[in-house]
């Protein structure tokens, strides 16, 4: 009896220590189940990952290839638009393309390889000058060319620069031959703080007077830019200069008004002539300049005072900017005008400038917008 009553207590004790054995056994087999049973989850997943992201390669390749291909007939529409444009401008009646259209397009194309930008830019710029009332043989022959060469050299938009050179080109009739060689004049100005849009309000403001006095071309056009230049760096507006010009040199024309502001100069030894004796025209910018600085030289010696001299020129060009510019002229003198001439000579040639600029071009680099602008301005 006492032996089973042994045998039933190690039986027990047994079963007690080895219970939480069998507990841990049987937790370890469902933890195996699980874990096989997570990795084959997560062996889908990342093969569902996989695909997934094939998928997504794929529609991003189609994605880059459509915007590719959008790209490039986007260029091809723009192109096409624009040569439609061009072509409508110069149509003839009937429907008739002159030929002048087929060497502006020649032009153009080759622009289009040699500057920032594209072939469409430069058809849209010849319409726009030809709008502007430039004619085709000029566009052809240096015109399309001058504007493009000024908006690269001065990073102005394209289009600013084709109403430029179309306003110079009317305003100074300067042959299409000519232009590219105006436009350097331009472009020397610019970089002297002188904005191109202001000087070409200025020439056309000045465009009527400058018919009259004969004052038409290249030579004229590069003689007066230095006298325009110098009023716009010191603050007045392009409208304002070419304005008062008009005025200043329609007054010395008047020989009645000149007489008489000369009889009260008689006591001073000094005498104005602005009319050139051999030709009877005006004289040349720099020697008007050389007329005005002999009062200059007066109030400089101290024999006549800075308000007597204004008050002679109000006399003789009325009371306003005029009178102020011929004070200017008056003590600034050739000196200041030579002084001009030569700042302009320093500065790079447009077609070195434009050269320059291939690099940028292929950069895809467009001419920025103009900057600041001038201080004064009219009402």
């Amino acid at each position: 009896m006492e032996n089973l009553f042994t045998i039933g207590i190690v039986l027990k004790t047994i079963d007690r220590a080895t219970r939480p054995i069998t507990e841990v056994s049987h937790s370890m087999n469902e933890l195996s189940k699980r874990t096989e049973k997570t990795l084959s989850k997560f062996e889908r997943f990342k093969s569902k990952l996989k695909e997934v992201g094939t998928s997504l390669q794929n529609f991003a390749n189609t994605m880059i290839g459509v915007g590719a291909f959008h790209t490039i007939t986007s260029a091809f529409s723009d192109l096409e638009d624009a040569s439609t444009m061009l072509k409508s401008t110069f149509m003839e009646a009937g429907g008739k393309i002159p030929e002048v259209f087929y060497a502006i397009d020649k032009e153009a194309k080759k622009l289009g390889t040699e500057l920032p930008g594209t072939t469409a830019d430069f058809y849209r710029l010849a319409a726009t000058m030809k709008q502007l009332g430039v004619q085709g043989e000029v566009l052809a022959k240096g015109g399309l060319r001058a504007a493009s060469y000024l908006a690269v050299a001065l990073r102005i938009p394209y289009q600013e620069a084709g109403e430029s050179v179309a306003k110079f080109s009317q305003a100074l009739g300067i042959a299409g031959k000519d232009l590219v060689k105006f436009m350097d004049v331009v472009q020397r100005l610019g970089h002297l703080g002188v904005q191109t849009g202001q000087l070409s309000y200025a020439f056309s403001r000045l465009s009527g007077t400058l018919r009259l006095i004969g004052w038409q071309g290249l030579e004229s056009a590069k003689q007066l830019s230095p006298l325009l230049g110098r009023l716009i760096q010191l603050g007045y507006t392009g409208e304002t200069v070419g304005t008062n010009l008009a005025n200043m040199f329609d007054a010395m024309m008047k020989t009645d008004k000149v007489n008489k502001v000369n009889k009260s100069l008689s006591g001073f030894g000094v005498q104005l002539e602005f009319i050139d004796k051999a030709t009877g025209k005006l004289k040349a910018p720099e020697k008007i300049v050389a007329e005005l600085s002999k009062i200059g030289d007066l109030v400089k010696k101290g024999v006549m005072t800075r308000s007597q001299a204004l008050a002679l020129f109000e006399n003789l060009f009325g009371e306003g900017e005029a009178a102020s510019f011929a004070i200017t002229f008056a003590l600034e003198g050739v000196e200041g005008y030579k002084y001009m001439q030569e700042r302009m000579q320093k500065q790079f040639s447009l077609t070195l400038s434009c050269f320059s600029q291939k690099v940028v071009g292929a950069t895809g680099l467009e001419p920025a917008t103009s900057g600041s602008r001038n201080r004064r301005s009219t009402t």
